[in-house]
């Protein structure tokens, strides 16, 4: 007896898990270009100056943005290859 059966359903399992996660941090991703647009009309137009203005805007580039884009390749990278992996199984799924 065969275990494929199994092993496809956990597949498909964690592909929707992996589809999710990324969905999420795409929505993260849209608060921060938000936030992105705002930091960079306040340095347009000089709203907001000084060392503490400069200090948390390389701190946050720096931190949050850069994981944020660390997390969200790394759940591309797992979507793609469970992707793969369900193509070998002669399933074909959409982004």
């Amino acid at each position: 007896m065969s275990d494929q059966p199994a092993r496809l359903e956990k597949l498909l399992k964690d592909y929707a898990a992996a589809k999710t996660k990324l969905q999420g941090l795409q929505d993260v991703a849209s608060s921060h270009a938000l936030l992105l647009n705002r930091i960079v009309e306040l340095l347009r137009t000089g709203g907001v100056k000084g060392p503490d203005l400069a200090q948390n805007v390389e701190s946050y580039l720096s931190g949050a943005l850069t994981q944020l884009q660390r997390d969200l390749l790394a759940a591309c990278d797992e979507r793609d290859n469970l992707k793969e992996k369900l193509a070998e199984h002669g399933v074909s799924v959409e982004d």
